[in-house]
C-alpha cells in the first residue's frame, strides 16, 4: 500500500506513522503530479483531499492516469456549498475561487475515464463517490 502526502509537517507525521506498518510506503508528492507510472493502482482513496488544491480536476485526471483499467476511485469531498458558506468561511481556511459542486465532480471524473458507480451527497456540502476506471482507448 502507497500513501501520498504534499504537506512536510503532515508528510513527517505520516511517515512515523507507517514505520510500524508492514507494506506501506508513504511518498511526499502533489496529488496533480504524482511520480509514479500508468496504471498502477487497483484502487484509489482520496479522503478531503481536492478541495484544498486550485486545479483540483487535475487530482481527478492524476488519479485516473494511476488506476489501472477496472481500478476504483473512492473519494469523499467537501463541496462548494459548505467551503463558501459565510459561516464556515470564518471557521476554516480553504481556497474560495474554482470550487466544485456534485455535478462539477461527476463532470469531471467522467472526463478522466471514469464509469460512476454511486455517489451520495449531504445537500451541498459533502460527496462520496465510487468510480471505476474504464478501459484506456486502444493506441493504433
Amino acid at each position: 500500500m502507497e500513501a501520498f502526502e504534499i504537506d512536510a509537517h503532515f508528510f513527517s507525521r505520516a511517515k512515523a506513522r507507517a514505520a510500524s506498518l508492514q507494506q506501506v510506503t508513504v511518498t511526499q508528492a502533489d496529488i496533480q503530479r504524482i511520480s509514479v507510472m500508468d496504471s498502477t493502482f487497483d484502487s484509489i482513496f482520496e479522503f478531503n483531499v481536492l478541495h484544498h488544491v486550485e486545479n483540483w480536476s487535475a487530482g481527478i485526471h492524476e488519479a485516473g492516469r494511476l488506476l489501472r483499467p477496472g481500478g476504483v476511485f473512492y473519494a469523499q469531498e467537501t463541496l462548494e456549498g459548505f467551503i463558501c458558506h459565510p459561516i464556515w468561511r470564518r471557521c476554516m481556511e480553504h481556497p474560495q475561487e474554482k470550487r466544485f459542486q456534485k455535478e462539477d465532480f461527476i463532470a469531471e471524473a467522467k472526463r478522466a475515464g471514469f464509469r460512476i458507480l454511486g455517489t451520495q451527497n449531504w445537500g451541498n456540502q459533502f460527496l462520496w463517490l465510487a468510480a471505476e476506471r474504464e478501459e484506456r482507448a486502444s493506441s493504433h
